[in-house]
């Protein structure tokens, strides 16, 4: 090859130079990319995002704001005038005003554009005409110290004044729109998005950050015509889960006939004001309502966060994640970031690392209470169930912080049946032993078992007083005791239910001997039983017949019907878990001994009964399960094929539901030692994720709505993957109301209330999205008492660093406030504003538009004289009523009596947003 001459470039190297430019370039991009994601503000990433000018190397689309980013880099650095720059034939100005706008005229949020570059501003030249003026670097320090505070004033009263004059009249923009563009401008010189110190903390943030920089190039590569990409997009792209979505849900069911328990809930509050940190635990036998108080009763005072970690999900299978110790780290890691910790993380994909992160995060939330006195509050309830029902690779209960370890302001609450539990640290068991740290869960009063008595429907004074002695307060008791009395067929059967049939006594498995009893030497009726006890979800009376015979199954049911529930569409499941374990523990000896193989022997006629389901049982979808659960490892082999997972998904079930299966699959696929059911395994759970993210889910919810198919609606909305609008689920929460399922429209609404702003552990500020709450407003009268509501809405927290002056939680508290009092008038028409105003506390600019509502409900209802009345005594706030509202009542009014010209309807008076009335 002869020699290169001159200045001629030899082959390939342009190429070269070009990469070397390309990489750090992306390099900075991931970074950017990385950090906005673990700080939890990135919403979507544009590259060569063709609206942004010379700035489209990389625009970040956050919450707050848009950032675009020009990035320019250097093997060999060199000093910079900033006047040349912005001024001479670069034109770096006009660059950035010309970005600036066209970005600010199509995005919503404010518009920042960052110059990055390694060259470094000059420290010895002037920037302005004279020869003593300051310098680039002083000029660039100075703009990033008060960009965002100095005046137009003050800019030219100072020593840059004449630079700044010199700017303006450069950028063709008013002065004062000027400062407004500068304050949006960034330099980061000297290679700061090249420092070593840049690429996280971890080997594993460098490797993330790594994966995120090995994929742009490929995203702009794959798909030319497209210049911005979302999150959920990118991390499709990535294969990563979202940081900031639990693996599992941690709201726990309750029904209509749960009463509080204000002695419990009352020691509760004073153990958790009076503790600052470490352990305490509340303890009881099953079904006093320990997990129902850790769930409604448990808002210690505003000023704490409360996040939740449930190791027992009613109603879900078994071993399917809850117990692992990986579980619990990842989702308390990413509770803790919605609170607003760990903005400098990704959530981990290993133990080690979620380890470290929630020491990280627990010394955050330290820093947190010092600063705010904000606490932490963790609850991790069900622990009981761990040794007892799982059987975790690692225990979560290994993974429990010491004492030691937890800083001030963090607090751990411990719900368990018992403290001595295999597996827990002894430290741990000594602390939440202490009896300042101990609260043992009391009986419910005689009251509140009177108020649950009515509730259901029982009105008898002495079929209360019989429940309460009977039941001893015990609330899972005094449920199986009304259940025997609302299932009694005459007065004498209920009377003697009530009398002579089984009691607490201390032990609720009295009522499980006594049905157990009365099936002493019918070994067919308890066979349903002990199926009935293996079962996941509800199954079908006539598959229990098929199973065994209908007369058994009968039997069966007269025996134990107060401890199962029954749909309208005739389906049984066991009403709670400790009835569930009394059946598997009493059907599982043979000669007094125990005997694995009768369950597994169960469990493999269910799996054979799921595979002859009808199309629209559900359990037609359980065949797998009940071979993993049977242990036939080469039957679910054979099962787990991606065609059956994606058939099934078509079908409406719900991905979370075939992800468990795909989980219970792994481990078969690992005891047969098949690599290619395991490459087939790893395909169908990333398609199904993909599926999930790409379906159309709120066409297919209203769809399923309109067709009255709520089942597979409940499964869509509660899709690991799925992507819902505000407010879809409490779509189908009206939807259940009206098909007369309330129970399941409470678990819906209660497993989508927006819990982490409401118990104060996501803050709140302009940019926050809050239609949730709105939607959460418009309902929650349903399933809340006035006092549940009116703490919940105290408890909302305005962020501390505010990003904007103009947003006051005081409004937004208000606002909510109004329109849960506005549900209730518009509901009832009967009701008189003012006691419902005073009930909702509604602030003063409100309460003319809620007597509004109150008239406006009686007209719709055709109550005419209450309309009328109630609209002549709306005259004297005419003028404190919007525009619309005016209009309202004017043209109401008109239509009824052909008057309206009481009512001020011009456009003249104050308009309040939001009201939507």
């Amino acid at each position: 090859m002869g020699k290169v001459k001159g200045n001629a470039v030899a082959p390939g190297e342009g190429e070269r130079r070009a990469q070397r430019g390309y990489v750090p370039q992306y390099d900075f991009a991931a970074y950017a990319i990385h950090k906005a994601i673990a700080s939890g503000t990135l919403q979507w990433v544009g590259l060569a995002d063709r609206s942004a000018g010379n700035f489209d190397d990389l625009v970040l689309g956050l919450s707050e704001r848009v950032i675009a980013h020009q990035v320019k880099t250097s093997s060999k650095p060199k000093k910079f005038n900033v006047r040349t720059l912005m001024l001479g034939s670069n034109a770096l100005l006009a660059s950035l005003v010309a970005v600036w706008q066209k970005l600010k005229s199509k995005e919503n949020l404010p518009v920042e554009v960052q110059y990055v570059c390694d060259d470094v501003p000059a420290d010895d030249d002037n920037i302005d005409k004279s020869s003593f003026g300051p310098s680039s670097s002083a000029f660039l320090r100075t703009l990033e110290a008060n960009r965002s505070s100095r005046s137009l004033e003050e800019w030219r009263g100072s020593t840059y004044g004449p630079f700044i004059s010199e700017l303006i009249s450069a950028s063709g923009l008013e002065p004062e729109k000027f400062i407004e563009f500068l304050s949006s401008v960034r330099f980061l010189d000297s290679g700061q998005g090249r420092r070593n110190d840049a690429w996280g903390q971890t080997p594993l943030d460098r490797r993330r950050v790594a994966d995120i920089s090995a994929l742009l190039p490929r995203l702009i590569a794959d798909e030319g015509d497209k210049d911005r990409w979302t999150l959920e997009e990118l991390f499709s792209r990535l294969n990563w889960s979202d940081p900031f979505s639990p693996h599992h849900g941690h709201t726990f069911p309750t029904d209509a006939l749960v009463q509080a328990n204000r002695k419990t809930q009352d020691k509760l509050q004073l153990a958790l004001a009076a503790t600052d940190c470490g352990y305490l635990s509340l303890v009881g036998p099953p079904g006093c309502g320990k997990s129902t108080l850790l769930q409604t009763g448990l808002l210690p005072t505003p000023q704490a966060v409360v996040i939740r970690y449930l190791a027992f999900m009613p109603n879900e299978g078994h071993q399917l994640g809850r117990a692992e110790a990986f579980d619990l780290l990842h989702d308390l890691v990413a509770q803790l970031k919605r609170t607003g910790l760990g903005h400098t993380l990704v959530t981990g994909t290993t133990l080690d690392e979620l380890r470290l992160q929630l020491a990280k995060l627990l010394l955050e939330a330290n820093a947190r209470f010092k600063k705010e006195g904000l606490r932490t509050v963790i609850v991790v309830d069900g622990l009981d169930h761990v040794p007892r029902e799982e059987r975790p690779e690692r225990s979560l209960l290994n993974e429990l912080p010491l004492p030691i370890s937890l800083p001030t302001g963090v607090l751990f609450v411990l719900g368990t049946q018992k403290l001595d539990l295999e597996g827990m640290p002894p430290d741990v068991k000594s602390q939440a032993s202490r009896p300042d740290r101990l609260i043992t869960v009391e009986a419910l009063s005689r009251e509140a078992v009177f108020r649950l008595v009515k509730v259901s429907g029982l009105s008898e004074d002495s079929d209360a007083d019989a429940i309460f002695e009977r039941s001893l307060g015990h609330p899972l008791s005094a449920r199986y005791l009304i259940e025997g009395a609302r299932n009694a067929l005459t007065e004498e059967e209920r009377s003697n239910w009530l009398k002579s049939g089984p009691e607490y006594g201390g032990d609720v498995e009295n009522f499980y001997r006594s049905a157990w009893r009365d099936l002493e030497g019918n070994e067919h009726s308890r066979e349903v039983l002990a199926l009935l006890a293996l079962v996941e979800g509800k199954i079908r009376v006539a598959s229990l017949d098929g199973l065994v015979d209908s007369r058994s199954v009968d039997k069966a049911w007269d025996a134990a019907k107060h401890l199962l529930l029954r749909t309208p569409d005739d389906e049984w499941r066991i009403f709670h878990n400790s009835f569930r374990l009394f059946l598997r523990e009493a059907t599982s000896q043979r000669h007094d001994k125990p005997a694995p193989a009768l369950r597994k022997e169960r469990y493999q006629k269910l799996a054979a009964m799921a595979r002859a389901a009808a199309a629209g049982d559900e359990q037609r979808w359980m065949e797998l399960r009940y071979a993993a659960r049977a242990e036939d490892h080469q039957a679910v082999v054979a099962l787990c094929e991606p065609l059956r997972f994606r058939q099934q998904f078509i079908e409406g079930r719900a991905p979370r539901a075939i992800s468990d299966d795909i989980r219970l699959a792994f481990v078969a696929v690992a005891f047969a030692k098949s690599a290619k059911r395991l490459v087939e395994l790893i395909l169908a759970r990333h398609e199904l994720e993909m599926r999930a993210d790409a379906l159309g889910v709120d066409r297919l919810i209203d769809a399923y709505i309109a067709v009255d198919d709520l089942d597979r609606a409940i499964g869509l909305v509660e899709a690991d993957g799925a992507r819902l609008s505000v407010g879809k689920a409490y779509d189908v929460v009206e939807a259940l109301l009206d098909q007369g399922r309330p129970d399941d429209a409470r678990r819906m609404f209660e497993n989508h209330e927006p819990l982490t702003k409401l118990l104060g552990s996501e803050s709140i500020d302009g940019f926050s999205d809050n239609r949730e709450l709105s939607e959460w407003a418009e309902r929650v009268a349903l399933f809340r008492s006035p006092s549940e509501i009116l703490t919940s809405i105290d408890r909302l927290r305005q962020r501390s660093e505010r990003l904007h002056d103009e947003f006051d939680i005081a409004n937004l508290r208000a606002k909510l406030l109004f329109i849960v009092a506005r549900w209730v008038l518009e509901r009832d028409s009967s009701l008189k504003a003012e006691p419902i105003r005073d009930l909702y506390r509604v602030a003063a600019e409100y309460q003319a538009l809620l007597r509004f509502v109150a008239a406006r409900s009686a007209d719709a209802d055709d109550v005419e004289d209450v309309a009328k009345r109630r609209f002549t005594e709306l005259l004297d706030q005419n003028e404190q009523l919007p525009p619309d509202a005016r209009l309202g009542a004017a043209a109401i009014c008109l239509s009824r009596d052909g008057t309206a010209s009481c009512w001020n309807v011009r456009d003249g008076g104050r308009q309040r947003g939001g009201t939507n009335c």
